[in-house]
């Protein structure tokens, strides 16, 4: 799985409203926001079980998409003369719009 940066400092966000209200946040969550504001707030966080190497594969696509404009423009433009064809694909996978073209780039590019 991946994650972004924005969508972390949501989740802090929340967490510190969660402790306001109180309620809060497990301490397996709190631990994982710690490591990751410990490691200097990563832009991308991917995730795979150990020794799955196409999702491996998979997430690190997401995480060249997050981080490399060049790639990210590529990615986009090849999403944009197919994207008539594979929108309906996407969302019958369950991604929302914002996240297709990422998809798109992450299920190519890894294949052989």
């Amino acid at each position: 799985h991946n994650l972004y940066a924005d969508t972390l400092r949501s989740f802090e966000s929340l967490a510190a409203a969660a402790r306001e209200a109180e309620a809060a946040a497990s301490p397996a969550e709190l631990a994982f926001l710690a490591g990751w504001a410990e490691r200097g707030a990563p832009q991308v966080v991917v995730s795979y079980v150990s020794g799955a190497t196409p999702t491996l594969a998979h997430e690190l696509c997401h995480a060249r998409y997050a981080l490399l404009p060049p790639y990210r423009g590529a990615v986009d433009a090849a999403w944009a003369r197919h994207e008539q064809l594979l929108c309906k694909w996407m969302a019958d996978l369950g991604y929302h719009a914002s996240r297709h073209a990422d998809e798109f780039g992450a299920y190519l590019l890894p294949e052989p």
